[in-house]
């Protein structure tokens, strides 16, 4: 039986050529795996924390009180030893992060104008991300409105 606008000739024009799309396909499978990016975005701490609801605070182009014009800045260092994060503030050595604050506070409550004064924090290359943010967050909550992170030269 033969079928009626079948010829030979015509077969060869239904053919596709399947290598060339298989190596496109390909090469965007290489280019998205190699753009990719699995980490999530990180995100910048805050600059200045948010108002507080009382809305007081001392402006920054107040004159600096003769008691705090030899402190310029509070600073508390990271360091890491033995596996172990070690916390100095101003100088004197704190045991865990409880004494931080403490330390911290007790400075906040004899300093009323914590504007004025930064609190520069000198984390060492292997401490972890964590316990810096920990001492930041925990700045911040003591009412400190500078807040800042030492950069290598």
């Amino acid at each position: 039986m033969r079928l009626t606008g079948y010829n030979n000739s015509s077969r060869a024009r239904f053919d596709i050529q399947m290598t060339p799309m298989i190596d496109v396909v390909f090469q965007l499978l290489i280019f998205f795996v190699c753009t990719v990016n699995f980490q999530p975005p990180e995100k910048s701490l805050p600059a200045t924390p948010k108002p507080s609801a009382s809305g007081g605070g001392a402006s920054t182009n107040q004159p600096v009180p003769p008691e705090l014009e030899d402190l310029k800045q509070v600073e508390v260092t990271l360091g890491r030893s033995v596996g172990r994060t070690s916390w100095t503030v101003n100088g004197d050595s704190c045991g865990n992060l409880t004494d931080v604050e403490r330390r911290l506070a007790a400075l906040a409550r004899v300093r009323e104008y914590k504007s004025i004064v930064p609190v520069v924090l000198d984390a060492a290359d292997d401490v972890p991300l964590a316990d810096a943010i920990d001492v930041y967050d925990l700045a911040l909550q003591l009412g400190y409105e500078k807040v800042q992170f030492v950069t290598p030269e």
